[in-house]
């Protein structure tokens, strides 16, 4: 099983996730399909899709890419600002 943050996810000034929402947004942006999310926690393909409907109206995502990107930039505000600071190693 893929290991999820315990942190409330808050996309949208108003509007906060339920924890099973939050749970399928993270394996969105893990890059799991419906059927792979459903297969993971154990519900039916159906309930995926009806969940994300909600998500996409809570975070106003239209695509499951952006919103991985609004989580990945909400994960990535929670680092430590060192670990956002430190510049890119050098390739060559």
């Amino acid at each position: 099983m893929i290991p999820l943050a315990k942190t409330e996810l808050m996309l949208d000034s108003n509007s906060l996730l339920t924890k099973r929402e939050r749970e399928i947004a993270k394996l969105v942006a893990f890059g799991m399909c419906n059927k792979e999310i459903a297969r993971e926690l154990g519900i039916c393909n159906q309930t995926v899709r009806n969940i994300l409907v909600h998500v996409f109206r809570k975070t106003s995502s239209r695509k499951r890419t952006q919103l991985a990107v609004k989580l990945i930039l909400q994960e990535s505000a929670t680092l430590p600002a060192a670990w956002r600071e430190s510049p890119l190693p050098e390739s060559g």
